[in-house]
């Protein structure tokens, strides 16, 4: 069967549930770079054996129940698998053009890294600054709220992630503990990708890219920190060579 945009919509909410998409990988019971090729394109149909053994009972919580309903087997004769096909002409369209715009997707715009690294948030309303430097859109499962917006993975902040990743990054809330953060220190050139964590007043950042880890007391240094945001989704591109995507 097709992956449509209704399974990779409700692959990302089980992301979103389980924490990350090797815990989904492992509930499914397949590799993680499947879910990942699934994501990213690079496979566009699932057979109807696994689709009725392994993924549609993982996903099942997270489809909408409606069109749960429309997968039906053509066939279950003998001992040969179901396969499946969606009934209504319009699932049909869907699934035959899955990049199409979604109701489940949300659109986002981008800033590029070197338009990010000159955000002043004392100076620019962060809404104005993403319209006015806009580089491009993309589509994230999480609605887009004031002060959200979009930045797309290059070669220099490649590593944790491949490159053309596009990450959701919410400057209008608050990292809790454990989130991935983009930071900008004051007086550096250059944008941290890191792990957050905070107890009482000491914050510390460990960079995705193994760097050393950055600790500071947030009331006795309060110029130490520029600005700093979650990042609370991620789409992968996994269409690149190997050799580019992961440096």
């Amino acid at each position: 069967m097709k992956i449509t945009p209704d399974i990779i919509a409700a692959i990302n909410r089980a992301t979103d549930y389980y924490g990350n998409v090797s815990q989904v990988a492992k509930n499914m019971g397949v590799a993680h770079s499947t879910v990942l090729f699934w994501l990213s394109g690079k496979t566009t149909s699932i057979s109807g054996h696994l689709w009725a053994g392994k993924i549609r009972p993982v996903l099942a919580p997270f489809l909408d129940p409606a069109r749960l309903d429309q997968m039906v087997p053509i066939s279950m004769r003998d001992n040969t698998f179901p396969e499946y096909h969606l009934n209504s002409n319009k699932a049909n369209k869907e699934s035959q053009n899955p990049g199409e715009k979604n109701a489940d997707m949300h659109l986002a715009k981008i800033l590029s890294f070197q338009d990010l690294m000159q955000l002043d948030p004392a100076l620019d309303p962060i809404d104005e600054y993403v319209n006015n430097h806009c580089c491009g859109t993309t589509y994230f499962v999480k609605k887009i709220q004031s002060g959200f917006f979009a930045i797309k993975i290059d070669k220099k902040y490649a590593g944790y992630f491949p490159v053309n990743t596009e990450l959701l990054v919410a400057a209008a809330q608050y990292p809790k503990k454990g989130d991935i953060v983009i930071a900008r220190i004051h007086g550096q050139n250059d944008l941290i990708l890191g792990k957050y964590n905070r107890i009482d007043d000491k914050i510390t950042l460990k960079p995705l890219n193994g760097e050393k880890t950055l600790s500071w007391d947030c009331r006795v240094n309060k110029g130490f920190l520029d600005w700093l945001y979650p990042l609370l989704e991620a789409r992968i591109d996994l269409s690149q060579d190997d050799s580019e995507a992961f440096l």
